[in-house]
C-alpha cells in the first residue's frame, strides 16, 4: 500500500470514528442554533444556573420554617377547665374578633391535620372530648 493510500485510510478511519462518537449537549446546541458557542459562555451560564436554584432552595426552606401569619395571634388563654362528664371548656381573650377557630389535635407539633370549629365569642367546649389520651388545643 503506498503512502497516500495510507494516509486516506487514516483519514476515513478518523472520520467514522469522529462521526461514530456521542455529541456532547453543547456541540447539540451549537448544531441546532447554528452559531459556535465557547465553552466558557456555557460554563458560566451552568454556574449561574446552579447558584439560582441554590438560591431558591434556601429561600424555600427558610419561608418552610415561619409560621403562617394566621398562626400568629393575640389570643391569651384564660383558662381550660373539665366538667364531671370529662367535657373541656377553653375561654380566652383578645376582644379584637367576633369569630376564632380552634384547632384540635394529639400532636402539639403538628396541627396540620386538627379538627377545626369555627367559634363566636371567647368561650368553647369540647364536644367530643377524647378519652384516654392527651388532646392539644389552638386558638387562632
Amino acid at each position: 500500500m503506498t503512502g497516500a493510500a495510507r494516509r486516506a485510510l487514516a483519514a476515513r478511519c478518523l472520520e467514522a470514528a469522529q462521526s461514530s462518537a456521542p455529541i456532547s449537549l453543547i456541540e447539540r446546541i451549537r448544531r441546532v442554533l447554528g452559531m459556535e458557542i465557547p465553552r466558557t459562555a456555557t460554563l458560566a451560564a451552568a454556574g449561574m444556573l446552579v447558584v439560582l436554584g441554590v438560591a431558591v432552595t434556601l429561600v424555600a426552606l427558610r419561608e418552610q420554617g415561619r409560621p403562617a401569619a394566621s398562626y400568629a395571634s393575640d389570643v391569651k388563654l384564660l383558662s381550660i377547665s373539665p366538667d364531671s362528664q370529662g367535657r373541656v371548656t377553653l375561654e380566652w381573650r383578645d376582644g379584637s374578633r367576633q369569630t376564632y377557630t380552634v384547632l384540635k389535635s394529639n400532636n402539639p407539633r403538628d396541627f396540620s391535620k386538627a379538627q377545626s370549629f369555627s367559634v363566636r365569642g371567647t368561650r368553647w367546649t369540647d364536644p367530643s372530648p377524647e378519652a384516654g389520651g392527651v388532646t392539644y388545643y389552638r386558638v387562632e
